[in-house]
């Protein structure tokens, strides 16, 4: 190299960027070696990158907080069932198997102090602060209609769960949005026993159901048995009744030897005849 003391970087690792490739268009890849970036995930999809607003349309989130334009999404579940994916190798990730696993996400959006075209605030309403990845923000699940949805997190601490529900609607459950990794790593851990714990209660209602109908099958049988004999005793003494009234058909059902007949016995059966 000219004798100036300088080495040519044959090795990768002394190359600087090697291997940090922004993938772009790979949403499967993008991101994955970047660091948390609380803004961007609060503004952008999650999966086409794209800005969320001012005109970005319905948002939707999973429950590992991150934010989706609801038309990428549903795009991306039909994308999916047509080439019969694993949800592990989808982009939407395990985390998302139906509509349902994605839940509408309504902020308030403060403009009164905004001087650049196509800047939108994201604020509670409740304290006003900015929800801008800085300060935690929660998205109440399922919530009311045509009301905001998203609170800052010391909001929601500070009230009760009577009034938030009073004035936002219902409150099944609350998601963490845009969490930082080690926060994420948390979520993901814990939604991952939530699944296994509903598997296996599954797996034990499902056995317990197939003990049932088999109890009930055996308990069913023996009544059947009951009755049908119960049926044939109480036939049988009506034909013996019948009998011992009637003496032409005792006459015919009994097994008396002829010569053992007294004189009445025979005259009887004479006129009987």
């Amino acid at each position: 190299m000219g004798g100036d003391g300088g080495v040519v970087a044959t090795n990768r690792k002394y190359m600087r960027g090697a291997g940090t490739a922004d993938h772009t268009g790979d949403y499967s890849k993008a991101g994955e070696n970047k660091e948390h970036n609380a803004l961007e995930a609060m503004t952008t999809c999650h999966l086409t990158k794209l800005p969320l607003f001012p005109n970005g349309g319905p948002i939707v989130a999973c429950a590992f907080g991150r934010l989706y334009q609801k038309e990428a999404a549903v795009e991306a579940l039909l994308t999916r069932a047509s080439s019969n994916a694993t949800s592990s190798t989808s982009v939407l990730g395990d985390q998302v198997r139906k509509m349902s696993d994605l839940h509408e996400v309504r902020f308030h959006q403060d403009n009164s102090n905004n001087n650049k075209k196509g800047i939108v605030n994201l604020t509670c309403p409740i304290t006003g602060k900015a929800l801008q990845g800085i300060i935690p923000a929660i998205l109440l699940v399922p919530g009311k209609a045509d009301t905001p949805n998203v609170l800052s997190e010391s909001a929601f601490d500070q009230l009760p769960m009577e009034e938030l529900a009073l004035e936002y609607g219902p409150i099944k459950q609350k998601i963490r949005l845009a969490p930082p990794l080690e926060l994420l790593k948390q979520i993901q851990q814990e939604e991952l026993e939530k699944r296994l714990q509903k598997k296996n209660k599954q797996k034990k209602n499902k056995k317990k159901r197939k003990q049932e109908g088999e109890g009930n099958g055996e308990k069913n049988t023996r009544p059947k048995t009951q009755t049908k004999a119960t049926i044939g005793t109480a036939a049988k003494s009506r034909v013996d009744s019948a009998i011992e009234s009637n003496q032409v058909l005792s006459s015919l059902f009994t097994t008396t030897n002829p010569s053992k007949k007294s004189d009445k016995e025979r005259k009887d059966g004479l006129f009987a005849r």
